[in-house]
């Protein structure tokens, strides 16, 4: 398929690209050759450029390392709905919402897809992809996948978990963290497959609808940071900042499961050292004072 792929310049847009690539040809325009919150803009380029499907992975980053914090649900929903103003000028529509849309400000203890809208998020990017998902619930060839954390080469070191504890034991640095939380971890090319299911028609790919994206079992952010220590090879401390655990974060994926059992998830024990290899690569290009400030 021709398929037209949004975020495709950000940490998992990289990698839903390169797998789609195996496959289909994938048009990822950057944020200067389509500003996907303008609607004009959008509907012109659509009609230059038809495509089969679109997979929409862009957002503003509301991250606390972020340039712009201002706006976010705004930015995020006039994206959202500059694509959905042209739904007829494509077939298959894949997004990818959040965990975040059934609200951070309780715990989420392997929420189920039918949990949404138990309680509206407080914050700006769960409320933005809390309100997609409720259009997205009418679409009848739409498929929402919710991943809750996702990890891998290629994200912001300085502050996401996993590369920064990665980079900290690599550099003989303590590994940090405010306080231990049960968290559903995803690794980032597996999130990559399931799009790539996303768009499979066949007996192997996904029926419309939403979908959390995550293992079975949670975990514990201070585990992983063992699991970091010890594959490292280096001996470092891990510090937790607060005693007792925060909110849990963490999501039911057995739906998706049933629907696609062929879907393995790679084991936290893979993933960290898939991951701490890559980083080790390209150590030389790790900035300490990055992983200095505890963010």
């Amino acid at each position: 398929m021709r398929v037209l792929l949004t975020g495709g310049s950000g940490f998992i847009g990289r990698h839903v690209a390169a797998r789609l690539r195996e496959a289909h040809d994938v048009l990822a325009p950057s944020h200067p050759e389509l500003d996907l919150a303008d609607a004009g803009a959008v509907r012109r380029w659509l009609t230059a450029n038809r495509v089969d499907a679109v997979v929409h992975a862009a957002i503003k980053p509301g991250h606390r390392n972020a340039p712009d914090r201002v706006g976010i649900a705004e930015q995020n929903l006039r994206q959202f709905f500059s694509l959905v103003r042209c739904r007829e000028d494509f077939g298959r529509f894949v997004v990818l919402g959040s965990g975040a849309a059934y609200g951070t400000h309780r715990p989420l203890v392997r929420v189920k897809e039918t949990s949404l809208g138990q309680e509206i998020p407080t914050d700006q990017h769960g409320f933005s992809k809390y309100i997609e998902a409720l259009w997205l619930a009418g679409d009848s060839d739409t498929i929402e996948l919710r991943p809750f954390g996702v990890y891998g080469p290629g994200e912001d070191y300085a502050i996401r978990f996993l590369s920064n504890a990665s980079c900290k034991a690599l550099l003989g640095m303590p590994v940090t963290l405010r306080r231990d939380r049960l968290f559903s971890y995803t690794w980032v090319e597996d999130l990559a497959a399931v799009v790539a299911a996303a768009l499979d028609a066949g007996p192997q790919g996904l029926a419309p609808g939403a979908y959390n994206v995550t293992p079975k079992e949670p975990v514990s952010l201070r585990d992983l940071a063992d699991l970091v220590v010890a594959a490292s090879g280096r001996h470092v401390p891990v510090i937790v900042a607060e005693e007792g655990r925060g909110l849990e974060y963490s999501g039911d994926g057995s739906k998706l499961e049933r629907a696609v059992p062929s879907l393995p998830f790679t084991r936290h024990t893979e993933g960290i050292e898939r991951l701490l290899a890559w980083y080790a690569d390209r150590l030389d290009q790790i900035d300490r004072r990055a992983l200095e400030t505890d963010r």
